[in-house]
């Protein structure tokens, strides 16, 4: 274990080749860039009630969810982590939120480890919100629906 501080923007996270076509799936139905969506995937991953279990890996899921292949992707996505948290404070905000869970971070990586859990973890469960539905908006709703129960506004 280091007793030096961990620095929340330094780094890069390497996800699995599914969680990477996944968000080049999503990505290309929202119209945005892959960081966007992973940042909402980071997002929904840290706002379930449990952490992912340590060593949490992707898995397929029904072909009538899955994303299409696609032949060109056959390596992980590298994000930095200054590209998924942008700011010192967003680094913090998540690391404080994370700490709120139980994760500890004694070094730089377990940090990044914790990260890209969440983060793989939050593409798979936008695309099982997503149900296969190729529309953003319904998506997004649906992320809302499952954020804020009975107050989203039905799209």
């Amino acid at each position: 274990m280091s007793d030096a501080p961990v620095d929340l923007l330094t780094g890069q996270l390497t996800s699995d080749v599914l969680t990477h076509r996944r968000m080049k799936h999503l990505a290309g139905l929202a119209q945005t860039s892959e960081d966007i969506v992973a940042r909402i995937a980071l997002g929904l991953s840290i706002g379930q009630a449990e952490p992912p279990t340590m060593g949490w890996t992707p898995e397929a899921l029904d072909a009538t969810v899955e994303a299409p292949s696609e032949a060109g992707i056959t390596k992980g996505k590298v994000l930095r982590c200054s590209t998924l948290l942008k700011t010192h404070e967003d680094a913090l905000l998540v690391k404080a939120a994370l700490q709120g869970q139980g994760c500890t971070f004694p070094d730089q990586r377990a940090w990044r480890s914790r990260l890209t859990e969440h983060w793989e973890r939050g593409i798979q469960r936008l695309m099982e919100l997503a149900g296969g539905d190729d529309d953003w908006v319904r998506i997004v709703g649906a992320v809302v629906e499952r954020a804020l129960p009975g107050k989203a506004t039905a799209v």
